[in-house]
């Protein structure tokens, strides 16, 4: 089997997961980015979409794949991965990075690609308590609004909710319109953190978590949720599947489980061994001809 992963840096935990790749980057072992783990180490000073990472014969749940891995990190000029041109008429026509469109080609062989792109959008919305207090109805997440806080109408949660989303429906079908041959399958960032007190890598939000504090957990697994749902129902009417997350990830309040975090936002690799478990729990396999 051929897989191919495309991701930006919640594609870290993934490729942990699968042993020794940072020789590849020539990756230095310590990092240099405030406020995250070692797991990041170099990757400042490195140019990682003009990277592809070989990973041959690894274990993915009961299969062994070869992959084939882009994995981008905030700083690259291709980023977004796709951009849109208007036409005199205004058609919008969405089209496809350079850089994307070397990784689809080394992706031409692949039998699935997993896509871990994004994922970070929310970060700003979930963790600082700067806003005057409000709280809005999310369905999955039970209880009262917070006591004197003012309510939002859902419209307007939508509105932010669906351009975080569409950057990943966007993204993920121009990579299925490069690369027609292949499955492809979505993974969402992990769900928030109930309790940030006790971590030491705060990915550049210590400041103003120091100045303003954490935004109540349930508002952040509220805001969580909701943009779950976003992208499920964007990727559904174009087709792509949305993978959920492993449910031993998850407490029972639905937070992510801090000894599987590797910082504010990040999984380590053990949560990364558990997504290509449920990578591999949803290979359908083709019977012989």
């Amino acid at each position: 089997m051929r897989i191919g992963l495309i991701g930006h840096s919640h594609s870290v935990c993934l490729l942990d997961a699968l042993g020794k790749w940072r020789d590849q980057l020539g990756a230095t072992p310590s990092t240099k980015r405030r406020g995250y783990s070692d797991a990041f180490g170099g990757w400042d000073e490195l140019d990682t979409s003009k990277t592809l990472i070989r990973l041959p014969g690894r274990r993915i749940g009961r299969f062994t794949a070869d992959l084939t891995c882009a994995v981008l990190f905030g700083g690259s000029d291709d980023y977004d991965l796709v951009g849109a041109s208007v036409d005199a008429d205004k058609t919008v026509t969405i089209i496809p990075t350079g850089s994307l469109v070397k990784i689809c080609e080394a992706f031409a062989e692949c039998d699935l690609i997993v896509s871990i792109v994004f994922g970070n959008e929310l970060a700003p919305h979930i963790w600082i308590d700067d806003q005057p207090s409000y709280d809005f109805i999310e369905e999955g997440v039970p209880g009262p609004l917070r006591a004197g806080a003012q309510p939002i109408d859902r419209q307007y949660i939508g509105r932010a909710l669906r351009e975080y989303a569409s950057r990943v429906q966007m993204t993920c079908m121009m990579i299925r319109r490069l690369c027609p041959r292949a499955g492809l399958a979505h993974i969402l960032p992990p769900p928030p953190l109930e309790d940030p007190s006790r971590l030491k890598h705060l990915e550049g939000f210590d400041e103003a978590m120091e100045k303003s504090g954490p935004l109540d957990a349930r508002l952040r697994l509220k805001w969580y949720r909701a943009y779950a749902r976003t992208v499920g129902t964007l990727l559904g009417q174009a087709g792509i599947g949305l993978l959920p997350t492993p449910a031993g990830a998850i407490d029972a309040r639905g937070f992510f489980k801090e000894h599987l975090s590797n910082g504010l936002t990040h999984g380590n690799a053990a949560y990364g061994a558990m997504v290509w478990n449920t990578v591999a729990a949803g290979i359908q396999v083709r019977p012989a001809a």
